[in-house]
């Protein structure tokens, strides 16, 4: 697709989506990230219907019930019937499935966190100095691919999850196609490279994320106790999801949450809000370490989600355990247009005497 072209389509689903939503489509002005707060808006979808029609196209759900019908029903698959792929609502990426994670070394894995960790300056940058350096490394490895190449494209990749249902800027648009085409040029199988993006940001977020709701009060008690970490990662993708957003197709005519949903119909599973049921967990607002995190509608297909936690939970642990004291040098900033998405652009710390 040629930029000008994909330029004019990006402007034009932008600009829909904020009509739609200043017109009461809650899941269109989502897409625009014109709020930064998600919740409220998954919220009134929630208490509208099990499951609401958009005008984006198919219907959106945030009950967790509804949810966890959706997404562990074989009826609903990532593409349509008849195994093609769905038209992309703003910009194709055509990517497979990622590839299964077998097996991983979990101390090789540990090892490359503590690297990271232990390299850090008194003054430092949650997300560009750690996480996504760290989340680029453990992803690579477990991909099979060079960790050099893989950081030195990771910023440019951070959008990849959000550009097929929410309108970038052309700019930012443009370098995620080149940065997947980096990939490529590098050898990498297509399902390789669909893991790379199902990882390296959601692992990026999830730690953000985790700084974010343990600092300044709960820090302490991650490196006190070396199991903490397991359960920060539980919760932290619970109640701050690093992928908001997962959609999947009508395999078959069905009837789910009340509604009749066609064959090749797209569903929209507000994982975020979903996460933040009352119906499903009590205080959902509030991020508790003493939490059942059991049944967390999952922010990925079959073991993306499991590795997702597990790689925040090292990156997590080996931040703890050399960096125990930890405070806020700065003002967090989060990314503009980013709802799939929900992580930091910048996170200041430093380490405290």
């Amino acid at each position: 697709m040629a930029d000008h072209v994909l330029g004019s389509r990006l402007q034009l689903a932008q600009g829909m989506r904020w009509v739609w939503g200043i017109h009461g489509d809650h899941y269109a002005r989502l897409l625009t990230a014109i709020d930064a707060d998600p919740y409220p808006l998954a919220a009134a979808v929630r208490e509208t219907d099990g499951l609401v029609r958009s005008n984006v196209g198919g219907w959106v759900t945030a009950r967790h019930d509804v949810a966890t019908t959706l997404l562990s029903d074989d009826g609903f698959g990532a593409g349509a019937p008849d195994g093609s792929d769905p038209e992309a609502v703003v910009q194709p990426l055509d990517l497979a499935p990622p590839r299964p994670v077998a097996g991983p070394d979990r101390d090789a894995l540990a090892a490359v966190c503590a690297e990271r960790a232990a390299r850090l300056a008194p003054e430092f940058d949650l997300v560009t100095d750690y996480a996504r350096p760290c989340a680029a490394v453990l992803a690579a490895v477990l991909a099979g691919l060079p960790p050099e190449p893989l950081t030195a494209v990771s910023a440019d990749l951070a959008p990849a999850l959000s550009v097929e249902l929410a309108a970038q800027q052309l700019d930012t648009a443009v370098r995620v196609r080149a940065a997947l085409a980096r990939l490529r040029e590098l050898g990498a199988a297509e399902d390789a490279v669909a893991l790379v993006v199902a990882l390296t940001e959601p692992v990026t977020a999830a730690i953000g994320n985790a700084g974010a709701a343990l600092l300044p009060d709960h820090w302490s008690g991650v490196w006190a106790e070396p199991t903490a970490a397991a359960g920060v990662a539980a919760e932290i993708l619970r109640f701050e999801a690093p992928v908001q957003i997962r959609t999947c197709v009508a395999q078959a005519d069905t009837i789910v949450g009340g509604q009749a949903i066609a064959a090749g119909e797209q569903v929209a599973v507000l994982v975020g809000g979903a996460n933040r049921d009352p119906d499903a967990f009590p205080e959902p607002d509030r991020f508790r370490l003493d939490r059942e995190s059991g049944a967390a509608v999952p922010i990925g297909a079959g073991p993306a989600g499991a590795t997702v936690a597990l790689l925040t939970e090292l990156a997590i642990a080996a931040l703890a355990a050399h960096h125990p004291s930890l405070g806020l040098a700065g003002t967090p900033v989060r990314p503009s247009r980013s709802p799939v998405l929900r992580g930091w652009h910048a996170f200041p710390l430093a380490v405290a005497a």
